[in-house]
């Protein structure tokens, strides 16, 4: 599917929606831009109803931004809010080794090692990282 013959977000959710087809660099680029501009708001939004519902503040202070993000930051959210996100992740990916003559499935395994490792702290957690990043750069 191209963007030219049917408009971008036709092309978009068949991008994060379809396991079938190929992507080439650049609409995979801005696809992935697409999704991390997604998941900011989708973030906020889950920390948010953590900090309001699930560790609210002493003395009903209201919540503010400032807490919301030291929630965040904290890992009190847990790993599986993610999720769709990483479905999403593991849709582009495959398409994009689809494109470079790579066996798809190789998407769905770095994208679990990428889950596991948000737990992982120390080495093996950086090592891991590192890892994820070079994949993504290769892509």
């Amino acid at each position: 599917m191209r963007i030219a013959d049917n408009g971008f977000f036709p092309w978009f959710f068949w991008a994060i929606g379809s396991w079938k087809g190929t992507i080439n660099r650049l609409p995979y680029l801005g696809a992935l831009a697409l999704v991390v501009l997604l998941l900011v708001p989708y973030t906020l939004l889950v920390g948010y109803l953590h900090a309001a519902y699930a560790y609210p503040r002493e003395s009903g202070i209201p919540v503010d931004i400032v807490y919301i993000l030291d929630v965040l930051r904290n890992k009190h959210i847990s790993s599986f809010s993610m999720l769709p996100f990483m479905a999403f992740s593991v849709l582009l990916d495959a398409k994009r080794l689809r494109s470079i003559g790579a066996l798809p499935w190789i998407a769905l395994l770095v994208n679990l090692v990428n889950f596991v490792r948000s737990d992982l702290d120390g080495l093996i957690g950086n090592l891991l990282g590192l890892l994820c990043l070079a994949y993504l750069l290769v892509l």
